[in-house]
């Protein structure tokens, strides 16, 4: 199971950075001049790579704090109630496709700081 949930994981990171990648990429060809729409648009984007690559820091080595933990378990959350409201405000396939990542990398780090804390401190490396 410990498997698969590392797969869910970093899929997670992957999708939700790519997906950062690509949302920041088109505000560019979305918009004409740059705006406040534009660059809230871009912001979102900016905020999925933040958080991949915060999972990334945070997760892959056993050497994270509980406090680094416990602040990588708050901004998941926060950013998987954002995509439901994602979801809500734009019922489109992107925003589907990011609240799915976003809230599959949110409960696979629950289950894997759960798990690594059964085995101990030298299994939390993702």
């Amino acid at each position: 199971m410990k498997k698969g949930v590392r797969v869910i994981f970093w899929a997670g990171v992957a999708i939700c950075g790519l997906l950062g990648v690509v949302h920041t990429a088109v505000t560019f060809f979305i918009f004409d001049h740059l705006t406040q729409r534009a660059l809230y648009f871009a912001g979102t984007g900016l905020a999925a790579i933040v958080m991949a690559l915060f999972n990334i820091a945070v997760w892959h080595e056993a050497s994270a704090s509980k406090l680094q933990r416990s602040l990588a378990h708050l901004a998941n959350a926060l950013m998987a109630g954002f995509a439901i409201v994602a979801v809500i405000a734009v019922p489109e396939p992107q925003a589907y496709v990011g609240a799915a990542a976003f809230w599959g990398l949110f409960l696979s780090s629950l289950l894997l700081d759960r798990g690594s804390k059964a085995a101990g401190s030298e299994s939390r490396a993702v």
